[in-house]
Formats: structure tokens, sequence, C-alpha cells
């Protein structure tokens, strides 16, 4: 922000929307208590105006001993281990994961939605939620045949992969043949296509 009040191509600001465009910035948990910001007038500036801050140490070191690496889990499960209990707490950015798949606008996404009564509702999200198992399926196997990549990587190469249907005239009367092709793909989308090809997806 300071270097680009600074700029030579800098435009003219207005106080208000600079101190409220800092105070968005400075919007994180806790950040407000520790940066701290001073807005200045400065002619020389085509901006007209520059910033100072500072790192209140004080405050950084209050919550660093009063709040980061503390966390208390609290569970019903008694019969569970120590190190179940922690696997689950960190599973849940997993889980987390899944539905942020669920908003994603390109692949898997349960809105938008074109049902109005409840029995449709839950039909169309039951095949999301069961399309979104499905692809965690395929996810698996290509991680388990050395792939390293992500599941809108996996479909992404995947939607490229196209497929024509060429009806062949057999020159006289008859029903004319029909010819199934697929286009020519890439060695990642042969790759991933042979492994949807084994499960059968």
């Amino acid at each position: 922000m300071r270097k680009k009040l600074a700029s030579p191509k800098a435009k003219k600001r207005n106080r208000k929307e600079l101190e409220k465009k800092i105070e968005k910035i400075l919007s994180g948990h806790l950040i407000k208590d520790v940066v701290k910001v001073e807005v200045k007038r400065a002619p020389k500036c085509k901006s007209g105006y520059t910033i100072n801050y500072r790192i209140d140490e004080r405050q950084k070191q209050r919550i660093i001993n009063d709040i980061f690496g503390k966390k208390v889990l609290f569970t019903n499960r008694n019969s569970w281990s120590d190190r179940e209990i922690i696997e689950a707490y960190h599973g849940q950015s997993k889980i987390e994961k899944l539905f942020r798949h669920l908003k994603n606008p390109y692949h898997l996404a349960v809105r938008p939605q074109f049902h109005w009564t409840d029995q449709k509702i839950k039909v169309y999200t039951f095949i999301c939620l069961l399309g979104l198992l499905l692809t965690e399926i395929l996810r698996k196997k290509v991680y388990d045949a050395g792939i390293k990549m992500n599941l809108d990587e996996i479909l992404g190469y995947l939607g490229n992969i196209r497929e024509s249907v060429s009806l062949l005239s057999p020159g006289g009367k008859g029903k004319p043949r029909v010819e199934v092709q697929l286009e020519e793909m890439d060695e990642t989308e042969k790759k991933l296509f042979d492994i949807v090809e084994k499960i059968g997806v």
C-alpha cells in the first residue's frame, strides 16, 4: 500500500477511503491489535498521502503467550486413544475441503438446483454426494497410480477428452454404420482415461 501511494502513477486519494481500505486490510483476527498504522499527508506524493506502520511487540508477545499454541479438544468418544482424537480433529480440514468442492461452480456443484419439492431436492443432493464419492474414489486411484493431482485438475483433464460419433453410409440401401472414436489425447489425458476405464467410472 505504501509503495502504491508513493508511485509516480498513483491517483489522488481521499483520506477517509484510504483509512477504510487500511481497516479492511487489518480486519483479520487479532491483526489490528498488533499492526499500528498512521496515515500522513505527503504533498510531494501524487496520491497526497503516505502511511507509516509499526509492530506493537508487547501486543504480539501477549497474543503468542495467551492464544497461540493452545487448543483444548473436548470429545465424548471415551474409547478413543489420544492419537485417534487428534487424527479426527486434523481430519476436519479434509471434510471442509469436500464441502468446498460442493460449492465449486465448475465441478460437483450443488447449486444452482432447479427443483422445488422436498423429494426432488433430496434426490438431487443425493446424486451430487454420490458424484463426489465416485470422484474421490477416482482421485485415490489416480494417486495410487503415482499421479500427483488434485480433484479439480483431474476433472479438468478428463473434461478435455471428447468422443466423436460418425455415421458411415453403406453406399446403397441399408442402415448407416455407426463408428465411435475418441479424439487424440495428450499423455496425461491418456493415463487418466486408462485409470477411469479400469475402475469403470
